[in-house]
């Protein structure tokens, strides 16, 4: 029996419904893939004035499927998806798109506020922004939003 990845909870975007997803069934899901089976995408950093850019390339998924973590100055980005037969291929001869789950552990700076940051997924690439303090910042454990 598959289990649902998201949470009995809704929550309402501007314009659109968007179910939550369930945070610990998200981690726990891709925990239990096998290693090989894991997608560890490529990543870019960008510093500025203001804040930090993250950049993930991370196809075949929608946003919904997506988790962002923010642990104190980490970022832990998981998806799971279900490889699926392309409509219209065939026999495929060579497969490099496969793989059943994302995992992506991203150390910032101290001054990295998380507790503000924001997430966009669009064309397969995930971008974060992650505001700069002067200081360094205490930042709670919270899920980014991914819109």
């Amino acid at each position: 029996m598959e289990q649902n990845i998201h949470s009995e909870h809704c929550s309402i975007y501007p314009g659109e419904y968007v179910p939550l997803l369930n945070e610990e069934r998200m981690i726990a899901e891709v925990k239990q893939l096998k290693k090989k089976n894991i997608f560890h995408p490529s990543v870019n950093i960008a510093e500025f004035p203001e804040e930090f850019r993250v950049e993930l390339l991370i196809p075949g998924v929608t946003r919904e499927q997506i988790l962002v973590h923010a642990n104190k100055h980490a970022l832990l980005i998981f998806a799971a998806r279900k490889n699926e037969e392309l409509p219209g291929w065939g026999k495929l001869m060579v497969n490099e798109f496969k793989y059943e789950g994302v995992g992506k552990r991203i150390q910032l700076p101290k001054n990295a506020d998380t507790g503000f940051a924001c997430a966009e997924y669009r064309s397969g690439v995930l971008r974060l922004h992650v505001p700069k303090t002067k200081t360094p910042v205490k930042n709670p454990d919270t899920t980014i939003v991914v819109y």
